[in-house]
């Protein structure tokens, strides 16, 4: 089998996707990753501190001890890494060093993570991947892909085994990793090859808890792990100690995990750490009601640092970084994964277990930090697994029959011919944005609209494009401000009301605006939009027009202005 490497993007975010026998397929890596990794050696600050600790005793006798155990215990995983960083040509012993520093005692300069678990109805596991300041634009994806083996996809340091982070499988297994300070190291392997061996054997949280227990690592690593039946726990690993947490039943729907031990001794929070005030700040969190969405997670990890939130952001006394963040939510089968100041952008778990690039659609109105976290629409909109919410809409409990005629052309002056709506996912459904004064979005509760052919709905055919489910189809209502230019192009799904009385005459108070031309989208291909004027004072009847399909991404620039 030859190995293949290509190289892609998830959204902003780095992807390198790697198939073939593992030492071949990490000689490649290391080869093609040789000049970066070269200049990053040479300025590692982890590379001194560890260094300085191993110059003697207890810190040189430790690390001959876990490289003992690691090279008798985890001979594949070693291979891999001795593979790349022959072709790096990296000094091997560094890269040992490097991946052994949380199984050698205290040394300074540990990085922490965050993590949260839900199981109820919905399953979904998050964590925030807290890294240096250096690292941001360095890390990104790997995929490994080797002939026997289910794939795997995992966040990757350059320099270390992709086992430190989350990892994704092709068996849909999927666990993220928070560093456990351990001051008294146990006579076990290293964590980071403990980690890689895990990649390679479990297929379910069952035997992943079973391979953690029957594998003890000199360091620590709190796992949290689910898999497709909905199962989910935190797994604490520490020295030898091992102990592990169902969420749901007696321990509540809600578990978070900082970078301290919680259930096994010996795992203390640094002093000069923030693992207790993120710990407490996640403890303090109301357990909802329902099953929050993934953009509640993504809002509580990402939306503020601490004492707000718990994202990392670089300060005087600490360099940590909150690198991305990762949401997987195991019912719908979909990843959401935000890098540092990126839009989210989402991906089903089988893609990214595959290394699949294509699959991926971007999130823009899920971004955490877009506004303040009180000020945030319903956890439901723009999200796969339940209705859309707007704050005001028509909902469309069926499919309407086609209407006789095209009641839009006269509008459009020509035919949209975009992609059916049943290729869009349900996450590109976005809240319509539009600029002030243009339109009116109309709030409140609506009645339940039951389109039937009395009603003229088009383009013709169009909503027969929707694909058949149970779930109800909601779309926001816009209604155009009385002594207005036409609205210009949106580039969203929207239910415009129909006029119900002709005009007489519209008298202005000031010069109106000029008439929006139909013009091509600069995201894809779409049709203009010319709103008819409306009788001020008067209120029209729920008949509709919906229009194309949602561009993958909507940019507030691309809204134009009248």
């Amino acid at each position: 089998m030859t190995v293949s490497l290509d190289e892609h993007r998830l959204g902003s975010l780095r992807w390198i996707v790697l198939t073939g026998p593992d030492r071949e397929a990490f000689r490649a890596l290391g080869e093609h990753v040789r000049g970066e990794l070269t200049a990053l050696a040479q300025a590692w600050p982890a590379l001194t501190r560890l260094r300085r600790h191993v110059s003697g005793s207890p810190g040189r006798d430790r690390l001959s001890a876990v490289r003992r155990a690691t090279e008798a215990r985890f001979g594949p995983a070693w291979a891999e890494l001795a593979a790349f960083a022959a072709g790096a040509a990296v000094p091997l012993g560094d890269l040992a060093l490097l991946n052994f520093r949380g199984d050698l005692g205290l040394v300074e300069g540990g990085i922490g993570c965050s993590d949260l678990a839900w199981c109820r109805e919905r399953s979904v596991i998050a964590h925030n991947e807290d890294g240096a300041s250096e690292d941001v634009g360095r890390c990104g994806l790997l995929t490994l892909a080797a002939e026997g083996r289910p794939p795997v996809t995992a966040f990757w340091y350059p320099g270390f085994l992709p086992a430190n982070a989350f990892a994704v499988t092709g068996d849909g297994l999927v666990w993220t990793i928070d560093h456990l300070p351990v001051a008294s190291p146990g006579d076990g392997a290293g964590r980071h090859f403990v980690g890689r061996g895990l990649q390679r054997s479990a297929r379910t949280v069952e035997a992943a808890i079973d391979y953690l227990r029957a594998n003890p690592s000199a360091g620590g690593f709190a796992y949290t792990i689910g898999d497709r039946t909905g199962r989910v726990v935190n797994v604490e690993a520490a020295a030898g100690c091992h102990a592990f947490v169902e969420a749901g039943a007696g321990s509540g729907p809600l578990l978070w995990h900082t970078n301290h031990g919680r259930y096994v001794p010996g795992a203390e929070p640094s002093s000069q750490g923030t693992s207790l005030a993120r710990g407490e700040k996640l403890d303090s969190l109301a357990v909802p009601a329902e099953d929050p969405s993934p953009g509640w997670f993504l809002r509580v990890l990402a939306g503020a640092p601490l004492p707000d939130g718990v994202r990392a952001e670089p300060g005087p006394h600490s360099g940590a970084t909150t690198l991305c963040t990762f949401v997987a939510d195991l019912t719908a089968g979909e990843a959401i994964i935000a890098a540092r100041d990126d839009d989210p952008v989402a991906i089903p778990l089988q893609d990214l277990a595959e290394g699949n690039p294509t699959a991926q659609h971007a999130l823009a109105q899920l971004h955490p930090r877009s506004r303040p976290l009180a000020k945030q629409s319903p956890d439901q909109v723009g999200e796969p697994g339940g209705p859309d919410h707007f704050g005001g809409g028509v909902h469309f409990r069926q499919r309407p029959p086609v209407p006789r005629g095209d009641p839009v052309r006269g509008v459009h002056g020509r035919y949209l011919t975009e992609p059916t709506l049943g290729q869009l996912h349900p996450s590109e459904k976005e809240p319509l944005v539009l600029p002030d004064y243009l339109v009116g979005v109309l709030h409140g509760q609506r009645p339940l609209v039951h389109l039937t052919t009395q009603r003229h709905v088009g383009p013709a055919g169009l909503l027969s494009q929707f694909p058949p489910r149970a779930r109800r189809v909601v779309l926001p209502v816009v209604q155009s401000a009385a002594r207005r230019a036409p609205v210009p192009p949106v580039g969203q799904l929207v239910v415009v009301p129909e006029q119900q009385h002709p005009v007489i005459r519209i008298k202005h108070d000031h010069p109106p605006g000029p008439p929006q031309p139909q013009r091509s989208c600069a995201l894809g291909p779409c049709t203009g939009l010319l709103h008819k004027h409306y009788c001020p004072g008067s209120f029209p009847r729920l008949a509709s027009r919906i229009w194309f399909r949602p561009p993958n991404r909507m940019n507030r620039d691309d809204l134009g202005a009248p």
